[in-house]
């Protein structure tokens, strides 16, 4: 009993404090001044003194011009790195703050200088008097950011500090280009790329080897300085990058393997795991001596190695810089490379390359051979790679940031493209979402800058498949739920989300500079010349997007809206308290966007006031064509049905209606049940398929049950392919009491069904001329509907969907843009 209470308790407690946390963040960044000479280092989330955030420390204690500085190293466990706290015991201007404290906050937030080679986290907000430089971790073999399979959600909190930063370091040209194409900061971006080399490189142009070896002995992983260091550095593996598959054992055997076929007088083996994979091995016993700790810096290891053997982790970009030979043992070559997918083909690589691990030994046997037969791929990649490096790096990198000099190293990408941000939100399954994926497919990406907002990806099934398709021509950018505000706006953002907003006393009590620092965490300093709030139903993204700096702000409404807030399931009225709050809020707005022209005047006479009127507009929706060719090739079938069947193609012997759209009231299905089941006692060859899923769903299934036409409707449920399964039905009704521009009769009309409408108040948005059936939305209306097409009376109709995108475009064009 205690311990289910325990359990209850701890991730409450837990939550308040990282609100208190929070809070404490958003006091100390909106109400104390940013500290001049103040510095914050951050490596691999707190490994260490490591990588080029090490290198520029170093190069800063050199210089005089640096004397008075404060140094704040962000360690991830103060207990673990004592031994490297004790090493700066007696230097007053090195602090170390571990990650996630109250301190770290602190500095955080008081910094004027922020280095990282990763990224910050989820709740940090750099301020417009900070400067933030990500020197990133590496030249990238594996594909980055956008590039990778799941990009748009894996490089969610990657791209977030990219936004942030005023300069990213680059190696070379290709590391530049990973920056603006792979990560899509080209045209949006305002800070600068300094391509001049890696920080950390310069190590290989200097004298302290000899350090370098007394700290590996102090750690147990030296024994002869006569040997040659063979290194074993393997990238991560996973899916997710907190949670790296653990390989120690594999690590092991490889030691072992090597030690029986190599001579141990000459050579010993070390092997270097990747930070995160080391965070979760390294208290076991039997690495110890074998295992090189995360807090040791890989440049400088990598300085007294004399082999390396690597998979496809990009260290051996930076060990080129030594001239000596590097191996490439790569087990799971096609697992990951279907996976994750390489920048450069394995044939160019500067060394071989196997997935056996009995070539390695043999390689190593006759190591000068190898150097020979590859010398010329070696020299290929030496020069793009090594192209700036001469061990001066960090110098350059310094005057550039810090005294504006050598600003020939520095890029910047700006374009003339108009930058439009498009916020959807939720990526829930229904015609919102379907309509917003739609038109991103139709936008002119050679004449517009377009970013995607979307929230977080929640345990919705179907949500993040949704988010990983969104058009890659697009960038875009996830909301991360980890927003930072004082108390006092956190208790008044949740009672504006309780209570809504009505009027301007209510207004008043909105918030305001919360939103604006949480566009500023989500966006960086992006500037977009339009602002679209697509979803148009959440107050919260509603007030996010009007703090979204100078740009047009544009809201859209995807239906009659003074129905929808009406509308009532199960009792209650779930849109009416967001829906008069948006409706609050319309006069902020520059811009208010229709889905359709009937719609727009419905909505006009509900909303416009004299200060508004003008702002009302209308673009229609558009079609996925793509995505419906694309379902017109499955020719399987597989899932579930509602009732848990195993769902099969319509019957050939059937007629089959069908229709596809949210269980919902405005949808008029329990009428077309009963309509159907009238139907079918006249004709015994009909079948009703209805395709979706939503709050109804219950009550529908007890209609159908005490309609007695169980055998004769089937409820498939969300599908991944609805339009092959449509395509194979005769006829599609869509019954609804009302709607805004239904996007499934544009779609119907693709695959050339016949059309039964319901004559809702917005129809004349989409019916073209003798193209449809109309009915009422009556039980018996319906009923002659179906009938009707039973007696051929349902007409036929040509229909172009290339036309019809190309005449939505434009409208679209008029209504952001006009």
């Amino acid at each position: 009993m205690l311990n289910k209470f325990i359990g209850r308790v701890k991730p409450a407690v837990s939550k308040i404090e990282k609100i208190n946390d929070r809070a404490y963040y958003a006091r100390c960044y909106r109400e104390h001044a940013v500290q001049e000479q103040w510095i914050l280092y951050e490596a691999f989330a707190g490994r260490g003194i490591l990588c080029s955030p090490k290198a520029i420390f170093d190069a800063l204690k050199r210089r005089v011009e640096f004397k008075g500085y404060r140094h704040i190293w962000v360690l991830d466990s103060m207990k673990a790195h004592k031994d490297l706290i004790y090493k700066y015991k007696n230097d007053p201007s090195v602090i170390f703050v571990e990650r996630h404290s109250k301190e770290y906050l602190k500095y955080l937030a008081e910094a004027k200088y922020l280095i990282n080679n990763s990224t910050f986290p989820g709740y940090f907000i750099k301020r417009e008097e900070q400067v933030y430089i990500n020197t990133w971790h590496g030249i990238p073999l594996k594909k980055m950011g956008y590039d990778m399979p799941g990009g748009n959600f894996t490089s969610a909190n990657t791209i977030r500090n990219f936004l942030a930063a005023d300069f990213l370091l680059s190696a070379n040209k290709f590391q530049s280009d990973m920056y603006w194409k792979s990560y899509k900061l080209e045209g949006l971006w305002n800070g600068k790329v300094i391509e001049t080399g890696h920080a950390r490189n310069d190590v290989f142009w200097s004298d302290n080897r000899e350090s370098i070896y007394e700290h590996l002995d102090s750690l147990g992983l030296l024994g002869s300085r006569k040997k040659k260091i063979i290194l074993y550095a393997p990238t991560w593996r996973g899916d997710d990058f907190s949670k790296p598959r653990k390989e120690a054992d594999k690590y092991l055997h490889f030691i072992e393997e090597m030690e029986k076929k190599l001579c141990s007088d000459e050579y010993q083996i070390l092997v270097k795991p990747h930070q995160q994979v080391y965070h979760q091995i390294e208290e076991r016993s039997d690495i110890k001596g074998k295992f090189v700790p995360s807090s040791v810096d890989t440049n400088e290891l990598l300085s007294v190695t004399d082999i390396l053997v690597t998979d496809y982790s990009s260290i051996f970009f930076d060990f080129l810089a030594t001239g000596r030979p590097v191996l490439f043992y790569i087990p799971d070559l096609e697992e990951y490379e279907d996976t994750r997918g390489f920048y450069l083909p394995l044939e160019e690589l500067p060394g071989p390359a196997s997935k056996s691990l009995k070539d390695v030994p043999q390689w190593i046997t006759n190591i000068e051979d190898v150097q020979c037969e590859y010398s010329t791929l070696y020299e290929k990649n030496v020069r793009w790679v090594l192209e700036h490096e001469d061990g001066h790096v960090c110098d350059r990198i310094i005057d550039a940031v810090w005294f504006g000099k050598d600003q020939s190293v520095c890029q910047q990408r700006v374009t003339e493209k108009p930058k439009l941000l498009l916020y959807r939100g939720g990526l829930s399954e229904n015609g919102i979402t379907r309509s917003f994926m739609s038109l991103l497919n139709i936008i002119d990406y050679d004449k517009y800058d377009v970013t995607i907002g979307v929230e977080y990806p929640g345990i919705i099934p179907g949500d993040m498949e949704k988010l990983l398709s969104l058009n890659k021509n697009a960038r875009c950018i996830v909301y991360i739920p980890e927003a930072s505000g004082t108390w006092k706006e956190l208790v008044a953002r949740k009672k504006i989300l309780k209570n809504g907003v009505y009027n301007d006393e209510q207004w008043e009590k909105v918030p305001v500079e919360f939103f604006k620092w949480d566009f500023r965490r989500t966006f960086g300093g992006s500037q977009f010349d339009v602002i679209v709030e697509f979803g148009g139903y959440s107050p919260v993204s509603s007030y996010l997007l009007l703090q979204a700096g100078n740009g047009k702000k544009i809201i859209w409404q995807h239906n009659d809206l003074a129905l929808d807030a009406k509308k009532v399931i199960h009792g209650v009225k779930p849109h009416e308290k967001n829906l008069n709050t948006i409706f609050y809020l319309y006069k902020y707005y520059d811009k208010i966007v229709s889905c359709g022209k009937y719609v727009m005047k419905q909505n006009m006479k509900s909303f416009a006031t004299s200060g508004t009127f003008h702002k009302f507009t209308y673009a229609r929706n558009a079609l996925d064509i793509g995505r419906l060719e694309n379902d017109l090739k499955q020719n399987s079938i597989s899932g579930t049905d509602l009732y848990g069947q195993t769902r099969e193609w319509p019957d050939e012997k059937y007629i089959n209606f069908v229709t596809m759209g949210r269980m919902s009231t405005e949808k008029n299905q329990l009428n077309l049940l009963r309509g159907f089941a009238r139907l079918q006692e006249q004709y015994g060859n009909v079948m009703l398929h209805i395709l979706g899923d939503g709050p109804l769903r219950e009550e529908m299934m007890q209609e159908i049950n005490e309609l007695q036409i169980r055998d004769k409707v089937v409820l498939t449920g969300q599908m991944e392919y609805p339009f092959s399964y449509m395509k194979r039905c005769q006829c599609f009704i869509l019954p609804s009491l009302y709607e805004g521009q239904p996007l499934v009769l544009y779609e119907a009309r693709a695959l050339g069904l016949p059309l039964i409408i319901s004559e809702f108040s917005s129809v004349s948005d989409s019916i073209t001329e003798g193209g449809q059936y109309l009915i009422g939305n009556s039980e018996d209306e319906i009923y002659e509907g179906m009938e009707a097409f039973m007696k051929g009376k349902v007409p036929e109709y040509n229909f172009s969907a290339d036309e019809y995108n190309s005449e939505v475009f434009q409208e679209f064009e008029k209504a952001v843009l006009g």
